[in-house]
């Protein structure tokens, strides 16, 4: 595979991992919380609560956001591959 199959490939990829942050952000969310909460107390063996770090209630929002975010960046990185593909065509 060539080296820009393999860019298309990767970044699609991230795309897709920023479309389904943004699209199940109710589900992935919390639950991204919850196991935070639970490596950091295993982590610390109990001794702190980094709780406010991980806001369950909030969660949706942020990782619909991070998605987005994702996705934008994706597009961003194929539309300047592309222009850089165009420029090797047209030389």
């Amino acid at each position: 595979m060539s080296m820009i199959g393999i860019f298309i490939t990767v970044t699609s990829f991230i795309f897709l991992l920023g479309w389904m942050l943004s699209h199940y952000s109710e589900n992935i969310g919390p639950s991204f919380c919850r196991l935070g909460k639970r490596i950091w107390m295993a982590g610390t063996f109990g001794r702190t609560d980094m709780a406010k770090f991980y806001p369950e209630d909030k969660a949706p929002r942020i990782f619909r956001i991070m998605g987005r975010l994702i996705m934008f960046i994706a597009v961003l990185t194929m539309l300047a591959e592309a222009v850089f593909q165009i420029g090797f065509i047209l030389n």
